[in-house]
């Protein structure tokens, strides 16, 4: 089964702030499409609002699937594409500290000894459907850390 995880927010502010974010998963089972939403409001920066999003997708997740990411931060492909090295070295620095999100980077981690997950950057079909739905909802500035289903 081939998935497609579409996600984003309503800010790239780079500092922790209250933002929207949101995911949609694609796919077909017996030739019968498949669209699942999930969106919220979270305090976060904007890497671990992204992965926060990714990993409630990747929990909604049943059975095996190659699935491909569709993100507009670089920094989630460049960090996916190490995940099995920093893995291996328990998700630190090269000084031994925790790098940043390791608990979030962890949880990817395990959904991809189960997946087959692709991560590809740019802005993607569900952006700006993803942008105007948080804002519909009246995401960002809600204390809620949830995803909403």
């Amino acid at each position: 089964m081939k998935v497609s995880l579409y996600v984003d927010q309503n800010t790239r502010a780079f500092r922790k702030m209250q933002r929207g974010i949101g995911y949609v998963l694609e796919c077909t089972i017996h030739d019968v499409p498949f669209t699942i939403t999930g969106f919220s409001a979270i305090d976060a920066t904007e890497h671990a609002a992204e992965l926060t999003a990714i990993t409630a997708a990747l929990d909604r997740m049943t059975r095996p699937a190659e699935i491909t990411i569709h993100s507009v931060d670089p920094y989630i492909r460049a960090t996916y594409s190490m995940i099995s090295k920093l893995a291996e070295e328990g998700f630190t620095k090269a000084n031994g500290a925790p790098m940043n999100n390791r608990d979030l980077w962890a949880k990817i981690y395990e959904h991809s000894k189960m997946q087959t997950i692709d991560v590809i950057t740019g802005t993607h079909e569900y952006s700006e459907w993803i942008r105007s739905e948080i804002s519909r909802r009246g995401l960002g500035g809600k204390e809620n850390n949830e995803i909403q289903k």
